[in-house]
């Protein structure tokens, strides 16, 4: 194989990708999702319900696609590396910071 091919995965073998959803899944919706909802409680917080899970995931999902536009933006000038990809975490990170602190004011 040329360097920049890869071999085609296997549809019948999960992704560890597929894998670790479905552990977050089993841990946190399952073995612990009683304590969640004791621990909101306690903190005077009521139970998620399925529209802020959606909302959570939709705001994953666009930070995630923010992290790397962010990365493939700052490439060019910083080069392929983990550095780089730090400092994209970095931007994306502080953006997050910035947009919590103005919804506390």
């Amino acid at each position: 194989m040329g360097k920049n091919q890869h071999r085609p995965r296997n549809p019948r073998r999960p992704h560890c990708r597929d894998r670790l959803d479905f552990l977050g899944f089993l841990v946190d919706g399952v073995l612990l999702a009683p304590r969640w909802a004791e621990d909101m409680k306690a903190l005077g917080h009521p139970d998620f319900s399925p529209n802020q899970w959606i909302g959570y995931n939709l705001l994953g999902l666009v930070c995630g696609i923010a992290l790397i536009w962010i990365y493939a933006a700052i490439r060019p000038r910083f080069g392929a590396g983990v550095m780089t990809a730090v400092y994209a975490g970095l931007a994306v990170w502080f953006i997050g910071v910035l947009i919590h602190l103005d919804s506390c004011v």
